[in-house]
């Protein structure tokens, strides 16, 4: 059996924290040596201060979207299955949609990326959960009472 550490993080862009990107790659690899290995197999060499390296999954910066990742999963393979919301604008409101949900599965040496559905905000958390064949995904996908906006701890709506 071959034992795994797998991370996936964003970056974001210029230190804008209101863009984000992502990459895969095995942290322990990077900790524990002076290189890590992308999920093919190419060496990185940490820090990784070039945004454009073998250990990002999709560009989406190039096409003006956003990632917030939601959870990190594995497949019956043991390969990795990444839940993402993806937005076209940080700012809650139409400007972002549609915010997809996605999947991001590595499978037959490639990523692959299928849109499950929408949602109205940035931060509508799921979990993804599978079991052999059965995958689910759990997570607030319809508008609350107030369309693009969160609920706050205080109770009071954010806009």
């Amino acid at each position: 059996m071959v034992k795994k550490l797998v991370s996936v993080f964003n970056y974001h862009p210029g230190g804008d924290v209101d863009k984000k990107n992502k990459y895969l790659c095995s942290p322990k690899q990077m900790i524990m040596a002076k290189h890590g290995k992308t999920i093919d197999g190419k060496v990185i060499n940490p820090p990784l201060t070039d945004h454009h390296n073998d250990a990002l999954i999709h560009d989406y910066e190039s096409e003006h979207k956003l990632v917030y990742i939601n959870d990190l999963n594995f497949d019956k393979e043991g390969n990795p299955v990444i839940l993402a919301i993806i937005s076209r604008d940080f700012r809650p409101g139409p400007g972002g949609d549609p915010r997809e949900w996605t999947i991001i599965h590595w499978k037959n040496g490639k990523w692959n990326f299928s849109k499950v559905c929408e949602s109205s905000h940035n931060y509508d958390m799921g979990s993804l959960y599978v079991e052999k064949d059965l995958w689910r995904i759990i997570g607030p996908t319809e508008p609350g009472p107030q369309k693009y906006g969160g609920r706050r701890r205080d109770g009071n709506v954010d806009k």
